[in-house]
């Protein structure tokens, strides 16, 4: 667990690094068209996705699923994914990770979203997804469908987060899926 949380760390470090961050893509107020898609030359950006579910067998689970995309100072791609999944009714908790360097795996200003990466999958755009993962070590998987009960929700209105002058971030989300 230890490595998980030096290698977010790191992440989060050198998406403040300046050189990193003088081609991320923030123009004042985001849109969904503009920004929901991947920007290879931003220096990270995520996809992330949370929430309780009730399963078919009458137990409630927690979820995160999380796609990372950054871009180092070569200027090449990489990508890691978080999934994770919890039992509360019996305090099970299940942990899974894929971490890789890609030239291509996500196409970039373009939507609909669509990622496919071994055992795990999200396509979409605006709200309407469909979201598919296997736990490699783990006898978990998701195969969900989402679609908006809600308009997205902006961050401070414009969609942007400014982090002490160090770095920005595009953030929206939808709040009920």
């Amino acid at each position: 667990m230890m490595s998980n949380f030096r290698v977010l760390l790191i992440l989060l470090l050198c998406s403040c690094n300046p050189f990193l961050t003088k081609h991320d893509v923030y123009d004042g107020q985001a849109t969904l068209e503009k920004d929901e898609p991947v920007h290879l030359k931003n220096s990270l950006e995520w996809w992330y996705f949370t929430g309780h579910l009730n399963g078919d067998d009458g137990n409630t689970y927690g979820i995160e699923y999380v796609f990372f995309h950054f871009t180092t100072h070569t200027g090449r791609s990489n990508y890691m994914i978080n999934f994770a999944m919890s039992k509360p009714q019996t305090e099970e908790f299940y942990y899974d990770y894929d971490f890789f360097g890609s030239r291509k795996t996500l196409e970039a200003g373009v939507l609909p979203l669509n990622f496919v990466k071994g055992p795990y999958s999200l396509s979409g755009e605006k709200g309407v997804y469909a979201l598919d993962a296997t736990m490699q070590n783990h006898p978990v998987r998701i195969d969900l469908n989402t679609k908006p009960l809600r308009d997205p929700v902006f961050q401070d209105g414009t969609g942007y987060e400014n982090y002490g002058g160090l770095t920005s971030a595009g953030y929206f989300s939808y709040t009920r899926l």
